[in-house]
This record gives C-alpha cells, structure tokens and sequence, in this order.
C-alpha cells in the first residue's frame, strides 16, 4: 500500500498550558524500510510484489499463445509494466500481440510495450496469435519479457521473462545424393535433391573422401555448400576424375551430405 499515515492530535491542555504542535503523524511503513520489528517477524515488513511472467506450453503453430503478466500479491495502486516481444518469432509468424483490458476484452500492446496492472489485481493476460504458415522450419522460441520502474514492486528496472516454443507441423524435407558412374578422366555431376515440404531456404555440406577404393589421386577433392531456395527441389556439383595409364578395374570414393538446416533431416548421406 505504500507509505500509510494517521494523525493523533492533542487538545485540552490544563492549568494554564498552551499546545504548540497539536498533531503528531505515525507513518506506516509497507516497503521493508523500517524501522522493525513487526509481528509476527523481527524485520521491517515489505508487502511489496514482485512482478513475473509465466509462458504458456509449448504448441503448434498457429495457435493462440497466452502469458501470464503477474504480480505476487496486490498493490493499492495501477502498475504500468513495459513489455517486449523477442525470441526466434517474427512479425511474418503473428497476427495478433495483445493484452486483456478486461475480461473477454483485448486491445493491441503498444508501440512503446507499456501495460497497465489495475490496482488489487495480480495479473494480466498478454497473447500471441501464431500464424499457420507452410514453411518447414525448426521451432521457434516466443520470449516475452517484461520491466516495471515502480517503486512499489521489489524487482522494479529488472527484466523479467519466459518463453515458449511454436512447433512447426509442416511434411519435413530430406535431402538425399545420387550415385554416379563414369569412365575415368570424366567429370562426374552429382545431385541432390529435396523432397517433402520445399517452401523454406535450406542448404546442406557436402564434402568428398577416400573412404572407397579410389585414392585421392584419382579425383579431386570438392566440398562446400549447396543453398536451396524456396521451391527449389535439387542441384549438382561435380567431381572431376583423373585420367591414367595404369588398368585398375572400378575404383569407388564418397561424397557425403552433413550439417541440414532449418530442420531438414538427410535420408541418404552418402553418394558413391
């Protein structure tokens, strides 16, 4: 309740006296500044709250995502929080970031984040309307955090927050090489393609070796990294072999897929 005072004052004075300061004021302190003790406990007593923010489960996306911005006991007077929207999530992956004026009544946060607390309540609901989209994607983290810069709460110009995660619920995408034959001193082109939901930008590594029968002089070494852009479902990268003399038979070596992005699993790493 903050600083609380009555007043005791003097009157009838007798025998000729005179009052010179009739009213003495008792100051109630509610915030831990004492002076102590109190009963039931030796300190000086603090009912002041501390301000929180619980994060719903985890969910799919599109759904509605509500936190709760509380309080841990009431205060006799409006809290302004200000609150941020950060993590993984961006504004292409919401439609809605509002707060609970009243019940069942909405209204968008504001551009500078600030909320009120009515006075004797403890919480308010913010929510976060996720968009359906048909991206495959890994998930993304929605962190909400929130400040307060008054007095009468314990942990006022302290962030506070939590998060949850969007689960994506789009086909996964795999990435998958071929195998590739071709007369020495050749250029071998390999592929690798993409299957499942292809509307997200991915990319995958690819590196050679000579973990077949082929030693490294019989090709040469290649590695980077292949980008698939939305829509795109395969590219190719070659290999050129060496061209000898010397009558050997087949001889093999391997390119290998590593490091999926964005979700993307490999469901054949391994072009010979």
């Amino acid at each position: 309740e903050g600083d609380e005072t009555f007043n005791v004052v003097l009157s009838n004075a007798t025998n000729g006296a005179t009052i010179s300061d009739a009213t003495g004021v008792g100051t109630i302190k509610d915030d831990g500044t004492g002076p102590g003790p109190h009963n039931p406990g030796p300190d000086a007593d603090d009912d002041r709250p501390t301000l929180g923010v619980s994060a719903p489960a985890d969910q799919n996306e599109g759904n509605t995502f509500v936190f709760d911005v509380t309080l841990s006991n009431a205060k006799d007077s409006d809290t302004v929080v200000t609150l941020t929207l950060g993590g993984d999530i961006n504004a292409q992956d919401y439609s809605a970031y509002e707060y609970e004026t009243s019940p069942g009544n909405w209204a968008a946060v504001p551009g500078n984040g600030q909320i009120t607390i009515p006075a004797n309540s403890t919480s308010v609901n913010v929510r976060v309307v996720t968009t359906d989209d048909s991206l495959q994607e890994n998930s993304e983290a929605i962190t909400l955090t929130a400040n307060s810069a008054d007095s009468g709460v314990k942990n006022a110009n302290t962030d506070v927050s939590d998060s949850a995660n969007v689960l994506d619920n789009d086909a996964a995408t795999s990435f998958s090489i071929d195998d590739v034959s071709i007369s020495e001193g050749g250029l071998m082109t390999f592929t690798v393609s993409r299957t499942g939901d292809a509307q997200a930008s991915q990319s995958v590594d690819y590196a050679s070796n000579a973990n077949g029968s082929a030693e490294q002089a019989d090709f040469s070494a290649v590695s980077g990294t292949l980008t698939f852009a939305a829509g795109e479902t395969s590219k190719t990268f070659t290999v050129q072999t060496t061209q000898d003399d010397t009558y050997e038979g087949d001889e093999t070596f391997n390119v290998v897929l590593s490091n999926a992005t964005n979700g993307a699993t490999i469901s054949d790493a391994t072009g010979v």
